[in-house]
């Protein structure tokens, strides 16, 4: 899935266990919100929608701090991203 913003990563949890530590991550991602259902001529079609998803970092390891860098980083984790749903 392909990243255009990241909104919000957090720390969630520091101590995860000994090893790890857990991340929150909020960002638009690409071709995630169904747009069009699609018909027997037309494919179905999909646009952006904000997403969330969690992930885990060894202790020592390091998030990037140039956005661009971080975006591949994030991509690379290939991470199973959630829509945010709407409340209202």
């Amino acid at each position: 899935m392909s990243i255009s913003v990241i909104y919000d990563i957090d720390l969630v949890d520091e101590d995860h266990d000994e090893d790890y530590k857990q991340y929150y991550v909020k960002a638009i991602v690409e071709d995630m919100a169904l747009e069009y259902m699609g018909n027997y001529w037309n494919p179905p079609e999909y646009g952006p929608a904000v997403c969330e998803a969690n992930f885990l970092l060894e202790k020592e390891e390091l998030l990037p701090h140039d956005q661009n860098n971080l975006i591949e980083f994030i991509e690379a984790l290939e991470l199973d991203w959630e829509i945010v749903k709407d409340d209202y």
